[in-house]
């Protein structure tokens, strides 16, 4: 006897299998509903492809946000992804948008003390996507625990054994806190020895150098003149020394200078109010003063600590800065990202017009009887922005962090240790973000690093 038809009434609301994901947008536990039937030839229904130009599609063709949702599909491509995620990185186009899954946390190094060391650098976690991650492994141990923070950009960490003075052998570390790769540079020493200097990680992204690879870049004075050398892990040598044409910058100037930044190949760099750039296809050098022609430094409280670097995802040199109105209390607060056209024989030319201007208002979000806000640093591939802000009650001064999501446009107070909120007592922060490849990696479920105990909560 033929079964009997089942009869769905339009009007009745009916259980529908749902599939769950484990990790949020990476969901790479999705499960299977029950009652499907599967072969284990799923895969090859449809138009045959195979693992090559599956890649060549990945890398060519998708972006970023594009790839992970193929990685999604089924676990063949998530496979295929992420054990060729170097492969595909080093075709893939820039990122034309901001991708927050990158972000993962902060570095942070406390004021320096009176003989100019500093305590051991922690690290926070924010997010919780990733739950068996620690990204402070390494600074438990002994040779790191003195260590400068210097840089970090694009997943790696630069940072720089203690040295007695300026004049001492300069030993620097590469760090990838994601997949546990630590790499010593040689050091520079003898003819080589470098006094204060400025550094900045390039890697695939925006440098000819292999997509698992990087570039480190330091610029100094060497008898009165402006030189860089780069060190490649490739060839795991650092290069000859370059000298450069143009502006001309003091070793404490240098030693001074901000996390940098890269454009259209230009590396920027930020020290208090002054933009030094360096064009690395002709090693020509400029400084420009960061003055904004339509706003009166009447409304920059510390300006000279309220402004950070970013490129943009549409390659764009953004600087971020921060407007605070207000007599006694602030009574406006925003949160502005200005744009520099980039490119040329002048490196810049000029600010870009005011439509193009990102502000946001952040006032909603402060307690009463705030004073100040204090820029501490930008994730520029996830959009987020640290900051600082100060709030005085009848003498009761407490400092507070935020984070402001710029494609969201929410700001989010965070339960952190009260040594990170202030500016005096956090002299080095580092904002942490994946490169793309280690990314791409971790779409496999592919567990880095030993668990974590450090974590923050989001309020």
């Amino acid at each position: 006897m033929a079964s009997e038809q089942q009869v769905i009434d339009p009007g009745k609301k009916h259980d529908v299998p749902k599939v769950s994901c484990r990790r949020g947008w990476l969901s790479h536990g999705i499960k299977r509903v029950k009652g499907t039937s599967s072969t284990s030839n799923d895969h090859t229904n449809g138009l045959p492809l195979n693992d090559d130009i599956l890649l060549r599609i990945f890398a060519v063709f998708l972006s970023m946000s594009d790839l992970v949702r193929c990685a999604a599909t089924c676990s063949q491509w998530r496979h295929l992804v992420s054990r060729n995620a170097a492969y595909i990185c080093r075709s893939m186009p820039r990122l034309d948008s901001f991708v927050r899954n990158l972000a993962m946390g902060f570095f942070y190094q406390k004021q320096e003390k009176e003989d100019g060391s500093c305590e051991a650098p922690f690290n926070v976690m924010l997010f919780m996507r990733f739950r068996q991650v620690s990204m402070g492994w390494f600074l438990s141990e002994e040779r790191f625990r003195s260590a400068h923070l210097v840089a970090c950009r694009k997943g790696r960490l630069i940072l720089e054994l203690r040295r007695a003075s300026l004049a001492a052998v300069l030993s620097l570390v590469v760090c990838n806190p994601m997949t546990r790769e630590v790499l010593f540079l040689p050091p520079l020493s003898g003819k080589d020895r470098v006094g204060g200097y400025a550094c900045v990680l390039l890697n695939a992204d925006d440098s000819p150098c292999s997509s698992s690879g990087f570039c480190v870049l330091i610029v100094y004075n060497r008898r009165g003149s402006l030189v860089c050398r780069s060190y490649s892990s490739d060839t795991k040598n650092w290069g000859p020394e370059d000298s450069t044409t143009g502006a001309k910058v003091s070793s404490k100037c240098l030693h001074k200078m901000k996390a940098a930044t890269m454009v259209q190949n230009v590396v920027f760099w930020q020290v208090e109010r002054l933009l030094f750039g360096l064009c690395l296809d002709t090693l020509k050098a400029k400084l420009k003063d960061l003055s904004f022609p339509w706003y009166t430094d009447k409304y920059f409280f510390h300006c000279k600590e309220n402004h950070l670097l970013a490129a943009w995802p549409d390659g764009m040199l953004g600087v971020v800065s921060v407007m605070v109105d207000s007599l006694v209390y602030v009574s406006t607060c925003m949160i502005f990202v200005m744009f520099l056209n980039v490119g040329g024989d002048k490196l810049w030319n000029g600010w870009g017009s005011e439509e193009n201007m990102i502000s946001i208002d952040i006032q909603p979000f402060l307690p009463y009887g705030t004073t100040l806000v204090h820029l501490h640093g930008v994730c520029e591939q996830s959009g987020l922005i640290f900051f600082a802000a100060c709030s005085n009650w009848f003498g009761n001064i407490t400092w507070r962090m935020y984070m402001l999501d710029l494609q969201r446009k929410v700001v989010q107070l965070l339960d952190v240790d009260n040594h990170c909120r202030g500016p005096e007592n956090c002299k080095r922060f580092f904002p942490y973000e994946m490169d793309r490849a280690t990314y791409l990696m971790s779409l496999g479920g592919r567990d880095f690093t030993q668990a974590d105990h450090r974590h923050v909560n989001l309020v």
